[in-house]
């Protein structure tokens, strides 16, 4: 039998047990998980307004409540954002941002926030930056196993992702990026199955399933090691002590199976994930965001990838001068003709 659920959080203690929340508390949330979206999102929503009570309070000698000012250069814009959110401390986490733009005026209201979370995102989650990969048709992101190699402080990069995606989610701005099934299950802590390899590696997942429902495992001349090749350079990892000596069998296929997919999902990329789950618990508790299931936790962060234009024709409502003509007034013809167009 192949052995397919795995987790990398929350850690484990000295026994090696999961720590979880006691019963009262758990039993509180599996009450609020079984709940419509909308109403998780109200909850969602008053668990934040709990985590900012304390610094919604203005300091001694201060007109405002406590926010976190920064000021970034666009032409330096997420080298800048690193730094000033990774040098912020825990309790000011939970602080409301306000944004400026070195040289340019402007009070932020909320635009300026959302400018810098879609340039951030678009910078942090490119490619060529190394730390993400994009699959499939949707081009969902993936952590790349070799990050290290484009970045040499990808892990605290990853940390400072971590923390930039709770930080979005404070906030309520949706970001520019799409991550796959595996990453959310992750910040969940749902553990992972063996069709969720497909998402990572689709090409990988069907030989894996091949290998699984047919006989012959000797024919393909395998062995427990896996070879990886990046940069123009092959490694050979062993998945287990003397993986190269080991062939693969019909006999002992599903331990192999096992252990390449424990490779391809958490061994390849464990530094980089943990590092990811710690920044976004440390803004967001890991609690408040298991009531949601994976797709409910994709449309907080990142939208609704497509906008049903026929949806919001039908649900629009009209008020004010438009209220008499509705769709028939000449400026939301016109704005209908534009959003298509868009």
């Amino acid at each position: 039998m192949l052995l397919t659920r795995h987790r990398l959080w929350p850690p484990q203690d000295n026994d090696g047990k999961w720590m979880v929340q006691d019963g009262a508390a758990g039993a509180d949330l599996e009450s609020i998980a079984a709940m419509p979206f909308r109403r998780k999102q109200n909850w969602f929503q008053s668990r934040i307004d709990q985590i900012r009570a304390p610094d919604m309070m203005p300091a001694q000698g201060q007109q405002h409540p406590s926010v976190v000012a920064m000021t970034v250069r666009r032409n330096h814009l997420l080298a800048d954002s690193f730094s000033q959110i990774m040098a912020l401390e825990p309790e000011q986490l939970s602080r409301r941002l306000r944004i400026r733009f070195k040289d340019e005026p402007g009070i932020d209201a909320g635009g300026l926030l959302r400018e810098w979370c879609l340039l951030v995102a678009q910078d942090l989650f490119d490619p060529q930056f190394g730390l993400f990969v994009a699959h499939g048709e949707d081009s969902a992101y993936s952590i790349n196993p070799v990050s290290g190699l484009c970045n040499e402080l990808h892990l605290d990069y990853f940390r400072f992702a971590g923390r930039f995606i709770g930080k979005a989610l404070l906030e309520h701005q949706t970001l520019p990026a799409h991550f796959s099934l595996p990453i959310v299950k992750h910040m969940l802590s749902i553990p992972i199955t063996f069709s969720d390899l497909e998402f990572i590696d689709a090409e990988v997942f069907q030989n894996l399933a091949y290998l699984r429902n047919n006989p012959g495992a000797e024919a393909l001349c395998l062995d427990f090691t896996v070879t990886t090749e990046h940069f123009g350079m092959r490694q050979t990892h062993p998945l287990v002590p003397g993986g190269e000596d080991i062939d693969v069998t019909d006999e002992n296929k599903m331990e192999y199976l096992n252990l390449m997919f424990k490779y391809k999902m958490l061994d390849s990329v464990k530094e980089q994930l943990w590092h990811l789950l710690k920044g976004l618990y440390e803004v967001i508790p890991q609690e408040s965001l298991s009531v949601f299931d994976y797709q409910e936790l994709e449309l907080l962060i990142s939208g609704c990838p497509e906008i049903d234009m026929d949806d919001w024709r039908r649900h629009t409502r009209y008020v004010g001068l438009y209220k008499l003509e509705g769709a028939n007034h000449p400026s939301v013809k016109w704005f209908w003709e534009v959003v298509e167009v868009c």
